[in-house]
């Protein structure tokens, strides 16, 4: 009448889950900088903001696309780096990227998408983007994206 069945897992150590979290606190690498990150998806707007504040960075989020661009070109100079969203309402992140590029061309850009097969890597160098970055993403994959970006750019600079 049914089945039994003895599973056996490995204990645990106290210092497995102390490395993990060591791990993870070494991947987080914090910036200073001002984000522009549009995202039609609230949540995805609203957490991000929040988890790139937390390792340093002031964060403008923006649901709005058209928006976003007024925002940009009100004041083009205050931002760092910006994160567009590739399927939006209104203006794709390519359609975005072009309006700002036109207004301000050296301002370092990542593209996000949840939907690999739109992607146009050609386009995506043809506009200038510095990186692609694919939903889901971890907080840790963008804080070390950001990081790099803003290293190049500063040795870029110099």
């Amino acid at each position: 009448i049914g089945s039994c069945f003895d599973v056996y897992f490995p204990l645990a150590q106290k210092d497995d889950f102390q490395d993990k979290k060591q791990d993870e606190e070494i991947a987080l690498l914090k910036g200073k900088g001002h984000i522009l990150f549009v995202d039609d998806d609230a949540q995805i707007c609203d957490s991000h903001k929040k988890s790139l504040e937390l390792i340093g960075y002031t964060v403008t989020a923006i649901q709005d696309s058209r928006a976003a661009e007024q925002v940009f070109s009100n004041n083009p100079d205050q931002f760092d780096v910006l994160i567009l969203d590739l399927n939006m309402p209104q203006l794709s992140g390519f359609e975005l990227a072009e309006r700002i590029f036109k207004i301000r061309s050296n301002i370092p850009a990542i593209l996000t998408t949840g939907f690999a097969e739109l992607i146009d890597h050609k386009k995506i160098e043809e506009l200038g983007f510095h990186a692609l970055l694919l939903k889901p993403y971890r907080i840790e994959d963008i804080s070390s994206l950001i990081a790099e970006i803003l290293k190049s750019e500063k040795g870029n600079r110099n």
